[in-house]
C-alpha cells in the first residue's frame, strides 16, 4: 500500500470517528412535567439521527419500554447542536429506572433516576449563579444526589457563565459536567441576565424538556411556567 494510500485510509477512519462522536448522545437531564407517573428527559448530538429515542426499564440494562423523541436544531453562530426531548410514561412512582438514550445504534451511558413521589419534607436544591468554573459545590451536589438526599434542582438563573461563550462550548462543558446530576433528579431551571443572549435561544433551546405536556401553567416556552410538587407551587418567572 502506497504511503498517499494508507493517508487517505487514516484520514478516512478519523472522519467516520469523529462522525460516530458527534452521533453519541451527550449532555443528558432530566425535566419534571407535573405527573408522578412520567419524567422528561433532554439531550445532545452533534450530528442529525433519525429515531431518536430513550429506553428504560426497572432492571439495569433491561429495557421494556421506549419513547420517540421530538428533535430540534437552534442554528446559531458556530453552535450546530441537535436537541432531542422524550418522555418516559406509565413509572410507578418510588421505583428506581434505568433507561438509556439514543437512536438504536449510538447510545448513552446507562443513567437512572427514582420515579417522582411525595416524601416529606420536600428536598430541594436550590441556587443561582452557578458556572462551569469554579464550581466549588459540584462534587458535594454529587454526593446528595447519590445519597437519594435530594428529590429536584431548581437552578434559578446565571447558568454556566455563560451557555453562549464560545460559541456554545462552554454552555456544553457545563451540561456534560452537571450531566451525574442532572441525569438523575429533574434539573429545573429558570432564567437569568446572563441568559438573554440571541433572545435567549441557548437556554430556550437546551431546557425544552421543561415543556411538558402536563406542566401547570405552561406558557409555550420555558422563560415562565410553574408546576405543584406535594404541597408546593413552583413559579418561575
Amino acid at each position: 500500500m502506497s504511503t498517499h494510500t494508507m493517508l487517505l485510509t487514516f484520514l478516512a477512519v478519523v472522519v467516520r470517528g469523529l462522525s460516530l462522536c458527534a452521533a453519541v448522545p451527550e449532555q443528558v437531564h432530566l425535566a419534571w412535567n407535573g405527573r408522578y407517573d412520567q419524567m422528561r428527559v433532554t439531550w445532545v448530538t452533534f450530528e442529525d439521527v433519525e429515531n431518536s429515542m430513550v429506553r428504560y426499564g426497572l432492571q439495569s440494562t433491561v429495557y421494556t419500554a421506549f419513547a420517540l423523541a421530538t428533535d430540534h436544531t437552534m442554528w446559531l453562530p458556530i453552535w450546530k447542536g441537535r436537541v432531542h426531548d422524550a418522555t418516559m410514561i406509565n413509572l410507578i412512582p418510588g421505583k428506581r429506572y434505568f433507561y438509556q438514550v439514543g437512536d438504536g445504534v449510538n447510545w448513552s451511558n446507562e443513567f437512572s433516576f427514582t420515579a417522582k413521589e411525595v416524601r416529606y419534607p420536600i428536598r430541594f436544591a436550590v441556587y443561582g449563579d452557578f458556572g462551569d468554573v469554579n464550581s466549588q459545590s459540584l462534587d458535594m451536589l454529587k454526593q446528595e444526589v447519590d445519597d437519594g438526599a435530594i428529590d429536584m434542582i431548581l437552578h434559578v438563573g446565571d447558568i454556566a457563565y455563560d451557555l453562549h461563550d464560545n460559541g456554545g462550548e462552554v454552555g456544553d462543558n457545563f451540561m456534560r459536567h452537571i450531566e451525574p446530576v442532572a441525569a438523575a433528579v429533574p434539573y429545573m431551571v429558570c432564567p437569568g441576565n446572563h441568559e438573554s443572549a440571541w433572545f435567549f435561544s441557548h437556554y430556550k433551546t437546551r431546557f425544552s424538556g421543561i415543556l411538558g405536556d402536563s406542566m401547570m401553567g405552561n406558557s409555550g416556552n420555558n422563560l415562565w411556567y410553574s408546576f405543584d410538587y406535594g404541597n408546593m407551587h413552583i413559579v418561575s418567572i
